[in-house]
């Protein structure tokens, strides 16, 4: 017969990565990290909007990168997002409302995060 099949358990690492700072708080909920925080939106077609934002994650920063992306596409963009409380903000739902037609936000079910 042939040989094994080996399988490998994932191990939770510990370790940060070589040359990678961990992240540290200022205040409480406010993480940041040297490489700043950043948004992801991936089509089905292959392209890529991103950006990095060194300021607090607000209501303004998501809004102005589901603009970018709204207006890049040249579609209607659909986005899932987990439940951060700017993606649930009076300010957000309401800018999502008034751009129904270019963005739809799906929020991600309870305990998938």
């Amino acid at each position: 017969m042939g040989r094994p099949v080996r399988t490998a358990l994932r191990r939770r690492v510990t370790q940060p990565i070589l040359g990678a700072q961990r992240p540290h708080a200022d205040r409480a909920g406010d993480r940041k990290t040297t490489a700043g925080q950043r948004h992801v939106a991936v089509a089905s077609r292959g392209a890529l909007w991103f950006t990095v934002f060194t300021e607090r994650f607000t209501a303004a920063v998501f809004t102005t990168f589901l603009d970018r992306v709204g207006r890049q596409a040249g579609r209607k963009v659909h986005i899932v997002a987990d439940r951060h409380p700017v993606h649930r903000s009076k300010a957000a739902r309401s800018w999502l409302q008034a751009n129904a037609d270019r963005i739809e936000l799906h929020p991600m079910p309870v305990g998938c995060q």
